[in-house]
């Protein structure tokens, strides 16, 4: 990371416990969102240790899927800022990185105006490059994740008959403009979501931002890499001993215009401009961080309105448990047990000892004196409980 980031955070002043750094990493990197800590300050406020989950979704359904649905929407709505936050630190090392790319391509262009790329001397010349590239995917990958978190927030608070844990954002807007499960009853709550949604992202930037940035984190997560290109900027800044000027090269990172598409696509369909964005990289990540937050904090904002006004209201919309956890399971998925087992020992009872996460443990009815009594037999006869 560069010195003039982590300075950012030595300069911060003293925090003494972890929620306070915290909440200074995420003010400095500009993703703290107020919406988000009251909402989760809520949800945590309603989950009960005694009828466990959200206690006024009592009437909703049985209690394992109350538990699950419940404690999935406290992961989620936690999520978004930590997705945020990793985007951010994403583009910190992406830059951090660059600055050794334009180091090692400084001198390629020669006073003649051809070209002499440097040779690798060692492996390492290369992994600049190779960093650059592995933050700019994971920056997507996080943006992304942070969107599908706030889609399952919304899942959870608006009372969508969706799937809680696949969610994705592009399937809750799907829900609301009623392409998908067209037959669902849509509540004047889902309406006015939709068009909060609609409207939030036209204002957070500009046309087609939000297709773009996930077609690229779908690119990187799903297909194969496209070819990676760069502009090079060339300038004079220094002479040499003889008086005439040394042209100095900078490269400069640039990203795909159409992700997703193929690559043979893409040189068939655009022209060579045409292939990138004709912008810093480092200008389209930041703003699209902004975008990102600007669209949780307008859509947070509501759902907070929306958790206030259903819990003074719990029958006016009934949380849809069954469709939101489709499957009841407390057996294991996946038969695998890592590639040394035993070799570490871990004392959970010392491990967990963060308030929230003790509530949360509480809530889902997980101590020793509730497991058996909620857990212990499945409330349905699903395929993977049977």
């Amino acid at each position: 990371m560069r010195d003039v980031d982590m300075a950012l955070l030595r300069d911060s002043g003293p925090c003494g416990d972890a929620d306070t750094a915290m909440n200074r990493v995420h003010e400095i990197l500009g993703v703290r969102i107020a919406a988000a800590d009251r909402l989760r300050t809520a949800i945590l406020q309603d989950l009960s240790s005694t009828s466990h989950g959200i206690e006024w979704w009592m009437k909703s359904g049985d209690t394992q899927r109350r538990i699950l649905v419940s404690d999935q929407l406290m992961a989620a709505s936690a999520s978004i800022t930590t997705n945020l936050t990793e985007a951010v630190l994403h583009q910190w090392e992406h830059k951090s990185a660059w600055e050794l790319v334009e180091r090692r391509y400084a001198r390629v262009c020669k006073p003649d105006g051809t070209l002499n790329f440097p040779e690798f001397a060692t492996a390492a010349d290369l992994v600049p490059e190779l960093v650059s590239t592995m933050h700019v995917a994971g920056f997507f990958r996080a943006l992304g994740s942070a969107l599908d978190c706030l889609a399952a927030t919304t899942i959870g608070v608006a009372a969508i008959p969706q799937d809680i844990l696949k969610a994705d954002f592009a399937g809750i807007h799907a829900w609301l403009r009623g392409e998908r499960n067209k037959a669902d009853l849509r509540h004047s709550i889902h309406t006015a979501l939709l068009d909060r949604i609609d409207d939030a992202a036209r204002q957070a930037g500009p046309p087609g931002w939000l297709e773009w940035m996930f077609a690229y984190r779908n690119m990187i997560v799903h297909r194969g890499r496209r070819t990676e290109l760069r502009a090079m900027k060339v300038d004079a800044q220094i002479l040499d001993a003889a008086g005439k000027p040394v042209p100095r090269t900078t490269p400069i990172a640039v990203l795909l215009r159409e992700p997703g598409v193929s690559n043979v696509a893409a040189f068939v369909r655009l022209r060579m401009e045409q292939l990138t964005l004709s912008e810093n990289a480092d200008v389209t990540l930041t703003e699209c961080v902004r975008s990102c937050v600007y669209l949780a904090r307008t859509i947070l904002g509501f759902l907070l309105d929306v958790w206030v006004q259903r819990r003074q209201d719990p029958e006016q919309l009934l949380q849809p448990l069954d469709r939101q956890w489709p499957e009841v399971s407390t057996q294991t998925q996946i038969a695998f047990d890592g590639y040394a087992p035993g070799t570490v020992h871990v004392d959970f009872d010392k491990a967990i000892n963060n308030d929230v996460d003790v509530r949360r443990l509480e809530a889902a009815a997980l101590r020793a004196s509730d497991v058996d009594s909620i857990w212990g037999q499945p409330d349905d006869k699903s395929p993977d409980s049977a």
